[in-house]
């Protein structure tokens, strides 16, 4: 396969790794979230889409996580796995369409609340999101930006309590 990274104890890991899990060990390695790793679950629920959809999206996770950094995305594990969410609601589990691509204009669902909450790793409730609604986009895009800096606060109630 594609020549491996230095990776702490090679000779524990099985031979019959998929492409998803060696993708998901590359960029762990790589570390372009200042210590954030994609953890179990995270490589669980990308099972629950196919392996192209599942590549495409890394590959693209990989682009944003070297032009950004961790800027943008403040849970790596919240944000893929609400774009695992959201591709299998589409359906995309079995059709590998490559939604990932640029030019697709990541905004399918037309509610850039929601996908801004995405961006920064948050998964907020529906009730939530139709409170974001009801204001004006800038003060929603505001709101969703200082909920995903709150360490000790739900991003939902925090949001809920802004929005009196």
């Amino acid at each position: 396969g594609p020549s491996q990274p230095t990776r702490r104890n090679t000779n524990l890991l099985p031979n019959d790794l998929s492409k998803v899990e060696s993708a998901v060990l590359e960029l762990n390695d790589q570390d372009l979230w200042s210590g954030q790793e994609i953890n179990c679950a995270t490589l669980l629920s990308l099972r629950c889409i196919s392996e192209e959809d599942a590549m495409d999206f890394l590959q693209n996770l990989q682009g944003k996580g070297r032009s950004k950094g961790s800027k943008g995305i403040g849970n790596l594990n919240n944000y893929i796995q609400a774009a695992v969410a959201k591709i299998v609601r589409e359906g995309g589990n079995s059709n590998g369409g490559d939604r990932f691509s640029k030019g697709s204009g990541k905004n399918y669902t037309g509610n850039q609340s929601k996908q801004k909450a995405e961006e920064l790793g948050l998964s907020l409730h529906e009730a939530t999101y139709e409170i974001l609604a009801r204001m004006s986009l800038r003060k929603a895009t505001r709101l969703i930006e200082e909920a995903s800096q709150q360490q000790d606060e739900d991003a939902n109630e925090y949001i809920e309590r802004e929005a009196q």
